[in-house]
């Protein structure tokens, strides 16, 4: 019972910490470029739908997560991580559950990179899946003499069959402030 009781704290300060939620909504439009295809604009970055996920009508707005981002190439065929060339999204359906979460670190000596994350009144380890959420680095910051990388709470998306795992994959991000790369996406 004192667990349970501790547990609920620790969910209630996760909820606590993470910003208030606003649905990422966008308004599919036929693309210019593949006849058939559908895109969304988050600001004035394009967005492809997930290749099997559910193609949504044009002209009608839906709740998306964010679930990764595609990237230009530089000059020696590596991935350019300033240069976003598109979003990848999918639309939320009732297989989604949002969950608030404390912030994702990468430290210790493993390199683990994980969040607590609140669902219901219990608590849940999360992974960051392909989605590449911010994650505070503070590998060795102790001992190259940096100062640690605030945790960023915030909320994510997760398949609701998943809530009874030891450990969760995200599926998306609610928020585009939420991913390394949005410095580099078009607004």
């Amino acid at each position: 019972m004192l667990r349970n009781h501790r547990l609920a704290d620790v969910a209630h300060r996760i909820h606590a910490a993470a910003p208030q939620y606003a649905p990422l909504l966008v308004t599919p439009v036929a693309s210019d470029k593949r006849k058939g295809e559908v895109v969304a604009f988050i600001g004035q970055q394009v967005c492809f739908f997930e290749r099997g996920s559910r193609m949504p009508l044009t002209g009608q707005p839906i709740e998306v997560m964010i679930t990764r981002a595609l990237y230009h190439r530089n000059a020696s065929g590596h991935f350019d991580r300033d240069r976003v060339r598109a979003l990848v999204i999918r639309v939320v359906t009732q297989d989604d559950m949002l969950i608030a979460h404390d912030g994702f670190e990468c430290s210790g000596s493993m390199c683990r990179t994980t969040a607590a994350g609140a669902i219901g009144h219990g608590v849940t380890t999360l992974t960051p899946g392909r989605t590449d959420i911010f994650e505070a680095d503070n590998v060795n910051s102790r001992f190259c003499g940096r100062e640690d990388v605030p945790v960023r709470p915030g909320r994510v998306w997760i398949k609701r069959a998943d809530t009874r795992r030891d450990v969760i994959r995200i599926e998306g991000l609610a928020r585009l402030e939420d991913a390394q790369f949005a410095p580099a996406v078009r607004k």
